[in-house]
């Protein structure tokens, strides 16, 4: 057997790689998973009937499930259960269809909405639109935490929602404050070609210390958006939940043959290279590695 030995060269070879996997940690480190919905059949849980009935979360904070949400006006709107039918092969590995009928609800990303200190944050998720529906949903349907109760003392009645806005476009608003709120951003941006049926990743990142919004479609830049109100931090929902599918004011659902993948939400601004790397690999890092 040869013994191993370790040469001045390599010691400093060892020092150099252990300071270059530091710096890249405390670089990766910036951006915690807030949430991450893989939907894949192993994160799907079901009734009796092999419906559909629950996305978990795995980070566990934000576990989704079908049930009822109350809507801005408290009148309630009932989501369907998912058939088991309705786990279809994602842009990586599963995905959820939408049936027009149905929606999942989730503890709400209350670690996103402080009204002093909130993050910056990324938002990031897969749609696949049916053919020539011109985006066949509104991003107040597709992602969003329209609430289960009407507006309070200092609550706000939604603070986010992004999604789909038309055939080549995607749009995202935020809002803080008390009843409707006051805007932080609300921009449509243009894109490829959303409802060709393919799937498409869309991504936004938003700095809460300078007011940026950046837009990406299937992991490459398209734009850059300053917002321009007094305040860039989302704070004070009055929705204890968030939601996938549903505009809770009016009860509208995303349209039959919607499907959605891999949604995660990061506290921290990813960069241009990590968001090619989670088009490329789902995951912020380029091959498993701790480098971008």
């Amino acid at each position: 057997m040869k013994t191993l030995r370790l040469t001045p060269y390599s010691k400093s070879g060892w020092l150099v790689a252990a300071m270059c996997l530091f710096l890249a940690a405390t670089t990766a480190s910036a951006q915690s998973v807030v949430a991450h919905w893989s939907f894949d059949s192993s994160s799907l849980g079901t009734d009796g009937s092999g419906n559909i009935t629950t996305a978990a979360d795995s980070t566990g904070n934000h576990d989704a499930a079908v049930g009822s949400n109350g809507g801005t006006g408290g009148g309630g709107y009932t989501s369907s259960p998912f058939p088991g039918s309705d786990s279809v092969a994602g842009a990586f590995g599963q995905g959820l269809m939408f049936n027009g009928n149905n929606f999942m609800v989730f503890s709400n990303l209350t670690e996103l909405m402080q009204a002093n200190g909130a993050p910056s944050y990324t938002i990031s998720f897969w749609v696949n639109v049916p053919a020539g529906s011109a985006g066949g949903a509104t991003p107040y349907e597709t992602f969003t935490d329209w609430g289960n109760a009407p507006a309070g003392a200092g609550t706000a009645k939604y603070v986010y929602c992004f999604g789909p806005a038309g055939s080549t476009s995607v749009s995202t608003q935020t809002r803080f404050g008390t009843g409707n709120g006051t805007t932080i951003f609300g921009h449509t941006s243009t894109t490829a070609k959303v409802d060709d049926g393919s799937w498409h990743m869309l991504t936004w990142t938003f700095d809460t210390t300078t007011g940026l919004l950046n837009i990406y479609f299937d992991g490459a830049f398209v734009e850059s958006f300053t917002a321009t109100g007094g305040s860039f931090q989302m704070a004070n929902s009055a929705s204890p939940l968030g939601c996938f599918g549903l505009k809770g004011d009016n009860g509208y659902m995303l349209p039959s043959g919607f499907k959605l993948d891999e949604a995660w939400v990061f506290a921290g601004v990813l960069d241009t290279n990590q968001v090619a790397n989670l088009y490329a690999g789902n995951s912020i890092l380029k091959e498993g590695r701790l480098l971008t």
